[in-house]
């Protein structure tokens, strides 16, 4: 009698671990999902620049490329980045050169070449990124250059993009 009371707090105590096993899986399983969406404008500025084939060209090394993926903050990992210098992480130095890279940052949207740093609502009208208000581009009159985007410096700022060239 007493070994039968023990064995069924025994066989309690093991379903009751069981379910806690069974929902720490689920909160687990649940929570890893979510953190996959994109829950910040940045992080779904970047994966929009990702689906729609954008681009950002640069290298390890090159503080204005350092300072766009800063804009994107936490989301910044998830760029389309291309890594033109060869000692570079995941470095991609044939791809650059034929896609005609001469300075740093280039972003390529939509076939169109922008150099330098870009704020990110300008990034979400090259893109096509709608439907959302940008939660307050801090990067906006600072950075946003005119709208001619030549290989020829569009900004006229010679300090908004660096050409390996230089």
């Amino acid at each position: 009698m007493v070994s039968d009371a023990f064995g069924g707090w025994s066989e309690g105590k093991g379903r009751v671990r069981s379910l806690m096993f069974v929902g720490q899986l689920a909160l687990l399983t649940l929570l890893s999902s979510c953190s996959s969406f994109p829950n910040s404008y940045e992080a779904r500025l970047a994966d929009h620049l990702s689906a729609t084939g954008a681009k950002m060209y640069g290298a390890y090394w090159c503080p204005h490329c350092a300072a766009q993926k800063e804009y994107f903050g936490a989301a910044a990992g998830q760029l389309p980045y291309v890594e033109c210098d060869p000692e570079g992480f995941n470095a991609q130095p044939d791809l650059c050169q034929a896609e005609g890279i001469e300075a740093y940052p280039t972003w390529i949207i939509d076939g169109q070449r922008y150099l330098g740093s870009q704020t990110l609502g300008k990034l979400a009208r090259l893109s096509g990124l709608e439907g959302e208000a940008i939660p307050g581009d801090r990067f906006q009159g600072n950075l946003d250059p005119p709208s001619d985007n030549s290989l020829d410096n569009p900004s006229g700022n010679p300090s908004d993009n660096y050409s390996p060239a230089q």
